[in-house]
């Protein structure tokens, strides 16, 4: 008994400092009423001002019991209670929900009281069922550094939990000894929770083969715990090497190793928050190896990802470009505004050209022409037959994220004259140059731009 409260005086010591104010969430089971007694006789310069947070989940006709009991017992020892009944209880998901409740109500006390230090009672042997539980439903790696004994809980808030030393068995025993009062909860040997699988089919197994099971595991999630505080504290720098005034490098990730490539894309993920699977990761790692230029994977939740020759960007989902865009007719001698600049359609003989200004000769059987933006199937005639637009983008290098702000000149059969700014067609008009009557003007906003290709 004096070793248990050693080795709890010096676990506190480490993890929660002198003459702080901590809530102890008390359930009133086995282990909760364990921490409540061994922070209750701490040596005097250790212990702290205790406050007592309980929740009613009414789940169990006994838990009207265990609330009359928490209320007394707290009454007797003059410990601050704060409790609560949960009364909208879910179909499903019961214990997700379940503690989501509690840690809502714990941080509100927390926030209330000004309280920083949030104690819980979790122990050895929940340590090595939560890492069995992640094993066995699969996941990332970093899911197995398994629970700190302390961490941010919130702002400037922390969650502590200082029985991570004993096992369930020591605690029992400890319990037995001390005749501390507590209630079991029948719940807990429900084999529909997988939790309670694990911990009454699985766990007494492993004690079997190997009574220091607990330990050893205890041991391996310490170990990937130190592991991924080294890489957490490398990808900062990582991260900054790939950076760009818009998205990430290609080259640069392409340079990394094949271990730091992964690593990269996980941080990305969480700096996005999008979920990681080990498809969307491979796919993205592949994209940004391979050689097409040009690349867009839906990663769901209406995000995507995309690489756009040398440069690679998470955004949201690009609306599907099937929709007809509207079309403005040009009329003779009036200017169209563009978002970059202005197109108009001129009789050539009287229009005065300003410096900057492209043109494009138009014979009045062509007519009349339209300004619009990009449709599906767009193509634009030539002396020597037809290109697709996509294809003529490509060729021009035009990253994707801006392929939908470009306006086009089309014809009324939609066919597509020019690109603004990146690509006319070379078609001289149908007509004898006698009968060429009109021009088709462009002129940007900032005519200091380089010129389009001829």
């Amino acid at each position: 008994m004096e070793q248990i409260k050693t080795i709890f005086a010096n676990d506190w010591a480490k993890l929660v400092p002198q003459n702080e104010a901590v809530l102890l969430a008390v359930s009133t089971g086995a282990d909760s009423m364990a921490l409540l007694w061994l922070v209750a006789h701490l040596p005097s310069k250790l212990r702290p001002k205790i406050n007592i947070a309980y929740v009613d989940h009414q789940l169990r006709p006994e838990s009207q019991a265990e609330t009359r009991f928490i209320q007394e017992y707290c009454q007797e020892q003059g410990f601050p209670l704060y409790w609560t009944k949960w009364q909208k209880k879910p179909v499903t998901g019961l214990e997700a929900k379940a503690r989501a409740f509690r840690y809502a109500f714990f941080a509100e006390i927390l926030e209330k009281q000004n309280i920083k230090y949030l104690v819980t009672a979790h122990h050895a042997d929940d340590q090595a069922e939560t890492f069995l539980m992640k094993l066995i439903r699969g996941g990332e790696l970093q899911q197995l550094t398994g629970i700190k004994a302390k961490r941010v809980f919130e702002k400037d808030k922390f969650l502590v939990r200082p029985l991570l030393s004993f096992s369930k068995a020591e605690l029992s025993d400890f319990i037995t000894k001390n005749k501390i009062p507590y209630f079991e909860d029948q719940t807990n040997q429900d084999l529909s929770y997988f939790r309670n699988r694990v911990r009454h089919k699985l766990m007494p197994k492993l004690k079997q083969e190997n009574a220091k099971v607990l330990t050893h595991i205890a041991d391996y999630e310490a170990q990937l715990t130190e592991l991924y505080e080294l890489v957490a504290a490398e990808l900062p720098a990582k991260l900054k090497q790939l950076e760009k005034t818009e998205g990430y490098d290609v080259t640069s990730f392409q340079q990394l190793s094949l271990a730091w490539q992964h690593q990269v894309l996980r941080a990305l993920f969480a700096k996005e928050k999008l979920a990681v699977t080990k498809q969307k990761l491979a796919q993205i790692q592949n994209a940004l190896v391979g050689e097409r230029p040009q690349v867009a994977l839906d990663l769901g939740a209406g995000r995507e990802f995309c690489r756009s020759y040398q440069t690679f960007y998470f955004q949201k989902k690009s609306a599907v470009f099937e929709a007809k865009a509207i079309k403005t007719r040009l009329e003779v001698g009036k200017w169209h505004k563009l978002p970059h600049g202005q197109v108009g359609l001129f009789e050539k003989a009287t229009f005065v050209f300003q410096e900057g200004d492209e043109s494009l000769s138009v014979s009045k059987e062509q007519a009349p022409f339209y300004v619009r933006q990009r449709l599906s199937g767009d193509k634009m005639p030539y002396s020597q037959g037809t290109k697709k637009i996509t294809r003529l983008l490509i060729d021009q290098k035009i990253p994707a994220k801006e392929r939908a702000k470009l306006w086009y000149l089309v014809d009324d059969k939609d066919f597509v004259y020019w690109v603004f700014g990146i690509k006319k067609t070379d078609l001289s008009p149908r007509a004898v140059n006698a009968k060429i009557q009109y021009i088709i003007v462009y002129r940007r906003d900032d005519r200091r731009e380089e010129k389009i290709d001829e």
